[in-house]
């Protein structure tokens, strides 16, 4: 494959996750990956056997890479987590 071919594949596929993460729903979707990643906690609890860091870092490694491509920083990171806190929370006031 020519690298205009992969490089045209590679701008479509970070589209096609913007397409899909960006939106409403998507939005809740990503908060659920992220949450069940270990995202929005600390890798490393005192509690645990050392190696249990490695498995954390592996897990949000799978978070980290959907929020590369669509280009999440930090603070978008934070309204991210507030928001699906919040969906959360209309979910168990019921």
């Amino acid at each position: 494959m020519s690298e205009a071919k992969i490089r045209k594949r590679r701008v479509a596929t970070i589209n096609d996750y913007k397409t899909v993460f960006l939106s409403v729903e998507g939005r809740r979707v990503l908060y659920d990956i992220c949450k069940s990643c270990g995202m929005f906690q600390r890798s490393y609890d005192p509690s645990q056997p050392a190696e249990s860091v490695f498995y954390n870092e592996g897990t949000r490694a799978a978070a980290l890479f959907i929020l590369e491509k669509v280009k999440y920083n930090l603070e978008q990171l934070d309204s991210l987590k507030d928001e699906g806190d919040e969906y959360e929370r209309s979910y168990s006031n019921d």
